[in-house]
């Protein structure tokens, strides 16, 4: 909440987080486009849709590597 009640050009109270205290200094605001509910939940699909994805990709090259024999060789 610190963050965002500044106005560019300013710097907060000191602020305590779980990684100790900070100092927040604004020097830009961009305003963004706010969404609903229904926009918001098919952004965070999507968003999981890839995740599961590129996890299954993963783990499916990593099943394809133990399951291969490589043999590198070096070139002459």
């Amino acid at each position: 909440d610190a963050a965002f009640s500044l106005t560019p050009g300013t710097v907060s109270q000191p602020v305590r987080t779980l990684y100790g205290w900070h100092l927040i200094k604004v020097e830009n605001t961009v305003s963004g486009n706010a969404i609903d509910d229904r926009q918001g939940l098919a952004m965070a699909r999507q968003a999981l849709d890839q995740q599961r994805q590129a996890q299954a990709t993963a783990a499916a090259l990593q099943r394809l590597r133990a399951a291969s024999k490589i043999e590198r060789v070096a070139e002459r």
